[in-house]
């Protein structure tokens, strides 16, 4: 009868234990202290990252970092270049029309001092364009206009297309030079006019220049596109 009493009591006893561990209370034996800290740890590790951890979220972060800063620099750079042969294609296109401009006011000066000796007739004229100055002539004033058309493709920039157009309205005026042709150029007032109308071509012409210079030099610190 009392070993029926102790078995049952100590039955009670064991049935207790985890009780008073989940409450809260200091467990009794070792093997119940190391599941509770075992506990603890996965709860602590939920939250926590060890230093090996850190270090490889920490080198991701870095490395994806890097790695937009380098496709940045070479997006920067590629633009950089692009926008670069662009004001070179310009500065090229600047260049030649002020040179083809430049050889044809010296040749239509030219043409103004030799119709003050005399008058042209018919036959001077046509034997005069079919000549190397002639063709010449022809030449550059094509040059003028087929650059003006590729300038005004390549730049939105309000000052050289001012100045474009100043200097293609100035060579567009070919009544000015009728003198040379009709025989009034011995005239010294009709040869003045022309030769004020070539001083002022040159100008327009050389403030193209000075401009395509000035706006082509460096890149725009506003970002404006040349």
């Amino acid at each position: 009868m009392s070993t029926g009493i102790r078995a049952h009591g100590a039955h009670q006893v064991r049935a207790r234990l985890p009780l008073r561990a989940s409450a809260g209370l200091r467990p009794d034996f070792p093997h119940q202290r190391t599941a509770i800290q075992l506990s603890r740890t996965v709860c602590t590790r939920s939250w926590r990252l060890t230093d090996a951890e850190a270090a490889d979220v920490a080198s991701a972060s870095f490395t994806k970092l890097l790695e937009e800063r380098l496709i940045g620099r070479i997006y920067a750079a590629a633009e950089s270049a692009r926008q670069e042969e662009r004001r070179k294609r310009q500065r090229s296109l600047i260049a030649d029309i002020v040179h083809a401009a430049d050889n044809w006011t010296n040749t239509m000066q030219e043409l103004a001092i030799g119709s003050a000796r005399r008058r042209w007739e018919t036959r001077d004229i046509v034997e005069w364009v079919n000549s190397d100055s002639g063709r010449a002539l022809v030449s550059n004033m094509q040059l003028i206009k087929s650059n003006a058309r590729k300038l005004r493709l390549e730049t939105p920039h309000p000052d050289l297309l001012v100045a474009l157009d100043a200097a293609q309205t100035a060579v567009s005026n070919p009544e000015v030079f009728d003198p040379i042709w009709n025989g009034s150029g011995s005239a010294p007032e009709a040869r003045a006019v022309v030769y004020r109308h070539l001083n002022y071509v040159k100008r327009v012409f050389l403030n193209l220049e000075q401009i395509g210079i000035k706006v082509l030099a460096e890149p725009q610190p506003d970002g404006t596109q040349p």
